[in-house]
């Protein structure tokens, strides 16, 4: 029996199938198929968005809220210091400063008319114990840097907020020591006058001990009710910046942000120069 080949003959369908692919069925799946696709397509990019507003809002609400807590945190420190300099400091150290100038007058006059050091100065040392100070400044340094959003002299400032209370604190406690050291070696009046004002003892010997940390203390007190008036300044600046932009995005009131009473500060004579700190107005945020 001779092997014939098989040949399958594959041919154009027959025009009923052929209509039946070109009919209006076929249009229709087809056309509701790119349509269900442009919908879901579609629905995708709404659902992003709608997500991604709703992330947006989280995160300006979140900036609103850390700021206002730093806000808080640094006003506090500006009043502890402002009343601490308003109650202790400013005439503690402005009487020593005065006990200062008077005792060199006296020296000079004394120098100058008898042409030797034989004069006699009876000092009223102001030993009242000062306290260290406790703040947040820990606290505020490490929420500005981990959850404020905030760029430039604020970083600075609240970087250097924090070391200055905390230098701050330890020319009070070296103060407090030297003065049990001197209350326990129960000093001659003519020594203890020259370590209270950190002159040559006559020996070649100066202890500036004592005035140093006075210094220390009257110019640190100042930095840090600067450093904290100045930050608590661009704090509220950047939380209504944040506020405005909530408010422009998502067409709504947004929280109101902390506030603190400047005008009575400039007006209280305890802020410090402005021009002593010039190099700090270069940059805000």
């Amino acid at each position: 029996m001779d092997a014939s080949p098989i040949l399958l003959q594959i041919g154009r369908p027959s025009d009923g199938i052929w209509d039946l692919l070109n009919s209006a069925f076929i249009s229709a799946f087809v056309s509701s198929l790119f349509g269900a696709l442009a919908g879901a397509f579609a629905g995708a990019i709404g659902a992003n968005y709608i997500a991604e507003r709703s992330k947006d809002k989280e995160y300006l609400l979140s900036e609103i809220r850390n700021i206002n807590v730093a806000i808080s945190a640094t006003s506090t420190i500006l009043n502890v210091f402002i009343t601490s300099k308003d109650q202790h400091v400013k005439n503690l150290c402005e009487k020593y400063k005065k006990q200062h100038e008077e005792y060199d007058k006296l020296r000079k006059l004394s120098r100058s008319q008898l042409g030797s050091n034989t004069y006699e100065y009876t000092i009223h040392t102001d030993f009242q114990t000062l306290m260290p100070i406790k703040t947040h400044a820990d606290f505020l340094n490490t929420l500005i840097f981990e959850k404020v959003d905030i760029t430039g002299r604020p970083l600075a400032m609240v970087t250097a907020l924090s070391q200055t209370v905390k230098t701050f604190n330890d020319f009070v406690v070296e103060r407090n020591n030297l003065i049990d050291e001197f209350r326990n070696k129960n000093l001659p009046p003519k020594e203890l006058t020259m370590i209270y004002f950190g002159l040559d003892d006559g020996n070649g010997k100066i202890d500036q001990r004592y005035s140093t940390v006075m210094t220390g203390i009257y110019e640190h007190c100042d930095d840090c009710i600067y450093f904290s008036y100045v930050l608590s300044k661009d704090l509220i600046d950047r939380g209504n910046q944040i506020r405005s932009l909530f408010k422009k995005r998502h067409h709504k009131s947004a929280p109101k942000i902390g506030s603190v009473n400047f005008s009575y500060l400039d007006q209280s004579g305890l802020l410090p120069n402005a021009d002593n700190y010039s190099t700090w107005h270069q940059n805000s945020f």
